[in-house]
């Protein structure tokens, strides 16, 4: 069996620390992990002055060159015949099948030049017309998400599978008025001696049998005739040869050809030479009598081809065994009609069709099956994690930006026995649309979203705080803050009852502010709004859990997504002075899994409709002594071990969430959640055996924005271009909030005139797993040297790797 290994990427795949539990692996050196393996994942940043904007195209140019280079069959378009097996309006998503997306007949329509209709003529100049189709298998030919033993020893992958033994395609060549020829000596002697064009090659048809049929065919041959005391010169395949006769007779020959002899060969006799072509004898030319100078004609080609009915074909005379040929005729009692040539394929072994690995149809060698790239336009990470023993939070990404917001806090058995963080830092969720904040009792996070048209959802995380009482009028008044980037933000302030708050699409209105005995706020949200779902930047619905008290949900059903049974007392959300907070540990523990939440998440379609894809979950647990941990992922029925530690999961839908869990049994595992937020697809091709993929030097959409547009590529790596006086994203890195200049940038990072710096930081907007590279000097001239280096030089892009530099060539690393 052929293989193609069009890009052999590195085995070694760094592991984005999740929380503090998962460690790292292997360093990483520029232009990894921006691009990596034929992908690309970077945002580069400059500052909104544009000072530094040459800098960072210089540094994206760079970076297209090197996913060019490295996109040798992923990403970018065929070069040479090929057909996508594919439509633009139904793409090959996970586990399609090609028959349902593509249908299985592949013509000439698609493959004008490898399945071209032709006319072939015996050799009595008969011309027939004949067309040329393949057929592909059905269940095979499905796109899979798999861990094979035989594949990169089992590393999850995306691409199509074969058993052995399973069916891949037909090719079938057909005679529109079958190809006659006459029957002498049991041979088609009609047929003989002529030229067939299979799949885009020319084969000369040496001998053909008719009891059973049999064609032995040379490829890329060229004949001539030699007489007798001449030396006839003949170029087949490039090559040139001398040949001359040794000994002719009446029916055998001896061929001396580029001073090597043949032994003795009949008509239609072959021999393999030594530089691998074969010579084939077409017609010995020889007369009894006296004196007659004796000519044969003969031809040289590349290879022999063995075609013979319901028989594995043979190549050079060594048996192929996943290749079968059937011949079907009609026989009268003057002529033998040829109806067509089938060759069917079927694998022997465990087959793949990835980015990286091709499959060719043995034999002939004209059929290649490539698959250019799995298609994920955007990678959002969600985690799910520990926040100490006893506590769990989600981290992700919503409207405002990075955020993390508490799930559960426990007691030391692993009992749930709140919602929050703590007893004094509570999340509050509802059923309802209108929902209490009681900042009195501990309420500290509240999730409030809106879904109006199930396109385009948002998500806020907000607390009410700050709560007064004008003694003037008796007004009481309360502050509204958002919380993102790990940071409360102050966002309205001294709100009063009857006021409204907007945020994008979501309007809250302030029902009723009170200041005393307990200082809360009763809220309602407008037409879409909601408080027990998160939505993600990309449109993952997450399913926050939520209390189902009897007393305030008489109509919520514990099988209702994000329940938890709680006391019937419980207050989260509903009543104003009610304090008593604990989960129900006791007779109806069994309702919330018997200690176990499945926290419960939901895909976009791939129309971007909000809770229309496939539904997941992750299931919070505690382990044997109490910590808290993600004990299993689920919601596909292809879950694959990544390693001894991890298991991976991909959905089996139009979007491919990926889903894993992170950690060995003697941690506190967790989950981390890979959203693309629309449509992910593989690009399988069916292309003749010289097509090449060309590679894709585009890095995506938005690549380069200013600091003021930083959250258009904040879930990505980073490349942060331009000091922290002039770039707001690079004086983040460097932990202020406010420009760093001078004297403080010198104090700061040891940098002064002249000079560069490249540091490496964790991407400051996301709660794990991506880096961000600040590329600054004290000037722009220096700045611009910075990004030179860094795209002419090796730069490891570890988080915590510093170089300091003087000029373009020029930098050491520092040991911090």
């Amino acid at each position: 069996m052929k293989f193609d290994f069009k890009k052999i990427a590195s085995a070694v795949a760094s592991l984005a620390m999740i929380g503090s539990t998962v460690a790292l692996a292997a360093a990483a050196n520029y232009p990894a992990p921006f691009v990596k393996g034929g992908v690309a994942d970077v945002g580069i940043i400059y500052g909104s002055g544009g000072l530094d904007s040459a800098a960072a195209v210089n540094i994206q140019s760079d970076l297209s060159a090197a996913l060019a280079e490295q996109s040798g069959n992923g990403g970018g378009a065929p070069t040479g015949e090929s057909i996508l097996l594919a439509k633009a309006s139904d793409k090959l998503n996970l586990r399609d099948r090609v028959s349902a997306v593509f249908g299985t007949s592949v013509t000439a329509d698609y493959l004008p030049t490898l399945l071209a209709n032709g006319v072939y003529a015996n050799d009595e100049n008969t011309e027939f017309d004949y067309e040329q189709k393949i057929n592909i298998g059905d269940e095979p030919w499905a796109l899979n998400f798999f861990a094979d033993n035989d594949y990169k020893s089992k590393e999850p992958s995306v691409g199509l599978n074969f058993s052995s033994g399973q069916y891949v395609l037909n090719y079938t060549l057909t005679f529109l008025d079958p190809a006659e020829s006459d029957v002498s000596g049991g041979d088609l002697v009609d047929l003989e001696t002529t030229t067939l064009r299979i799949l885009g090659k020319n084969y000369y048809i040496l001998d053909a049998k008719n009891a059973t049929v049999q064609f032995i065919l040379l490829d890329a041959a060229s004949s001539a005739i030699v007489a007798e005391g001449d030396v006839t010169t003949l170029t087949s395949g490039g090559k040139s040869y001398d040949v001359s006769i040794v000994f002719i007779s009446s029916s055998q020959v001896k061929l001396n050809i580029n001073g090597e002899d043949t032994n003795l060969l009949s008509s239609t006799g072959t021999q393999r030479l030594k530089d691998g072509s074969y010579v084939g004898i077409k017609e010995i030319l020889a007369k009894d009598v006296s004196g007659n100078v004796g000519k044969v004609e003969f031809s040289i080609g590349s290879g022999k081809l063995d075609l013979k009915d319901g028989t594995q074909v043979k190549l050079n005379d060594n048996t192929i065994n996943e290749v079968t040929t059937t011949f079907t005729k009609t026989e009268t009692s003057t002529k033998v009609k040829l109806d067509k040539i089938v060759l069917s394929w079927k694998t022997d072994d465990r087959e793949f069709v990835t980015p990286d690995m091709s499959l060719t149809m043995p034999g002939l060698e004209a059929i290649k099956i490539s698959m250019a790239d799995f298609v994920i336009p955007n990678e959002e990470i969600t985690t799910v994690i520990n926040d100490g023993t006893d506590s769990m939070v989600l981290k992700t990404i919503v409207t405002d930006g990075a955020v993390t917001v508490p799930l559960f806090y426990a007691n030391a058995s692993g009992e749930f026995i709140g919602i929050g963080e703590s007893s004094d830092k509570l999340l509050v969720t509802s059923y309802n649309t209108s929902v209490i904040f009681n900042d009195t009792i501990g309420d500290e996070y509240l999730v409030a979203s809106w879904n109006g048209s199930d396109r385009d959802p948002e998500s806020y995380v907000l607390r009410f705080s700050g709560f007064t009482r004008d003694t003037n009028t008796g007004i009481n008044y309360t502050n509204v803050e958002k919380y993102y980037d790990d940071t409360w933000h102050s966002y309205r302030d001294t709100r009063k009852t009857g006021d409204t708050v907007d945020l994008g699409s979501l309007t809250l209105t302030l029902d009723y502010v009170e200041y005393s005995p307990n200082k809360w706020v009763s809220i309602t949200g407008n037409a879409g709004a909601n408080f027990h779902t998160l939505y993600t930047k990309s449109g993952l619905k997450v399913y926050l859990p939520i209390a189902n008290a009897s007393s305030y949900y008489a109509d919520v059903a514990s099988s209702q997504k994000g329940v938890v049974n709680v006391h019937a007392d419980w207050r989260n959300g509903l009543a104003s002075t009610t304090t008593n907070k604990a989960i129900d540990a006791g007779a109806n523990a069994a309702l919330r899994g018997a200690g176990s939440w499945n926290f419960q998440f939901a895909e976009e379609d791939k129309d971007g409709d909000i809770n229309q894809g496939n539904d997941f979950n992750a299931t919070l647990d505690a382990q044997s002594d109490g910590d808290l941990e993600v004990s299993s992922i689920s919601g596909s029925t292809f879950s694959e071990v990544e390693d001894n530690n991890n298991i991976v999961t991909r959905l089996q839908s139009d979007l491919a969430t990926k889903i894993r869990r992170v950690g060995s049994s003697s941690v506190q595992r967790e989950a981390e959640i890979t959203y693309a937020g629309a449509e992910s697809y593989g690009e399988v091709y069916l292309t003749g055996p010289d097509t090449t993929f060309s590679g894709s030097s585009s890095l995506g959409d938005n690549v380069i924005v200013t600091d003021g547009d930083a959250s258009k590529v904040s879930n990505k790596n980073l490349i942060v271009v331009g000091g922290s006086c002039i770039n707001t994203v690079a004086a983040k890195l460097l932990g202020s909030a406010s420009p760093v200049c001078g004297a403080q940038w010198t104090s700061t990072t040891g940098i002064g005139a002249g000079e560069f710096l490249i540091q490496t930081f964790d991407n400051p907007f996301l709660t794990s797993g991506k880096i961000a590279t600040l590329v600054a000097g004290y000037e722009a001239g220096d700045t611009s040297n910075a990004a030179t280096f860094l795209t002419t030089e090796p730069v490891m892009t570890d988080v915590g790797k510093k170089y300091k530099g003087t000029s373009s060539t020029s930098a050491g690393l520092v040991s911090e």
